[in-house]
């Protein structure tokens, strides 16, 4: 594995060397949002290091316009200093086949893993870190870890959207530029309340499995006739039509509901909950392409008092806040 800092492919400017946070910011989780992405090898190009080369031009390119990321975060003065210092970024390799059907054995999952290995507390260090892993038949793994104080979710995605259009070869003039201005709407604040969290150890955790579930159109037509009652005796009265990510998630909630019953012996409380981005959704002329924090929370409570309440039409209802 090598390791290395890519800066901006041209220097910030003067003007745009120091960027405040939000209050929103401010009072973001100190930790890393990570994810992974595969990416599976088209025809006959495998030249790896044409591959690697083309990543890191255009990660260095796209940091000319999400410049924060390449800077370091002055927490006493809840500021970014946009100084160029650059994201670090890795590289390796893999005997592994991703295309295979085979898993991959315990110590090549690692190496996935190492992608994007989790790091928690922000102190005056990089906002980001960008891997990326090669394997055996050509196919691509690319990992991404940014500070929690500059992104969340939606603004990550815009960021690894952003560098995926640079890398296809139509350069950053394809790449709608970000905005950095929440900061002008909600201004950081003097928060007497101490925010220090202790810092989570995901190694220390209890050993936990992630899958992934795929519901297909007439999965998610059955779930919402469920729902909807369409299912049931034709001659009551039909309920409210949900959307998919409401059936799914009720769906979800029933079955978790379900293993803690299982698993403690009887019904307890239950709590859903859901980010909400809040761009587009305010009186605010904050544009879409915001990057910081601006994100919601829409809880859903299940009480735990009777097992009539886990149907699904009912879960449903939960999370739409009826």
């Amino acid at each position: 594995m090598s390791r290395k800092l890519i800066k901006p492919a041209t220097p910030t400017p003067p003007h745009l060397r120091s960027c405040r946070i939000s209050a929103l910011d401010q009072i973001a989780l100190p930790i890393y949002v990570a994810f992974i992405q595969y990416y599976h090898v088209h025809g006959d190009d495998h030249d790896h290091d044409q591959i690697r080369e083309r990543l890191e031009k255009s990660l260095s390119e796209v940091l000319t316009l999400y410049y924060p990321l390449a800077g370091r975060y002055i927490r006493k003065n809840l500021l970014l200093d946009c100084n160029d210092e650059g994201v670090e970024y890795s590289r390796s390799s893999s005997k592994w086949r991703a295309c295979s059907s085979t898993s991959p054995r315990r110590s090549q999952g690692r190496a996935v893993e190492s992608l994007c290995s989790v790091c928690n507390g922000i102190g005056n260090y990089s906002f980001g870190t960008h891997s990326s892993q090669q394997f055996e038949c050509g196919s691509l793994a690319i990992g991404l870890r940014i500070a929690h104080v500059v992104a969340d979710g939606i603004a990550m995605t815009t960021f690894f959207n952003a560098w995926a259009t640079a890398c296809r070869g139509a350069g950053v003039n394809e790449v709608i530029r970000p905005s950095f201005d929440l900061a002008s709407f909600f201004p950081p604040r003097e928060i007497t309340v101490p925010l220090d969290l202790p810092p989570v150890d995901a190694t220390k955790s209890k050993a936990f499995t992630t899958k992934r579930f795929v519901f297909n159109g007439t999965a998610i037509s059955r779930l919402k006739d469920i729902a909807r009652g369409d299912a049931d005796d034709p001659t009551l009265p039909k309920r409210q039509q949900y959307s998919r990510v409401v059936v799914v998630t009720a769906l979800m909630w029933k079955a978790l509901i379900g293993v803690a019953q299982a698993r403690d012996g009887g019904l307890r409380p239950s709590l859903a909950c859901h980010p909400v981005n809040m761009r587009g959704r305010t009186a605010l002329p904050i544009p879409d392409n915001s990057c910081g924090n601006f994100f919601s929370g829409a809880n859903a409570r299940f009480s735990g008092e009777s097992e009539s309440k886990m149907e699904l039409h009912v879960l449903a209802g939960l999370v739409m806040g009826q």
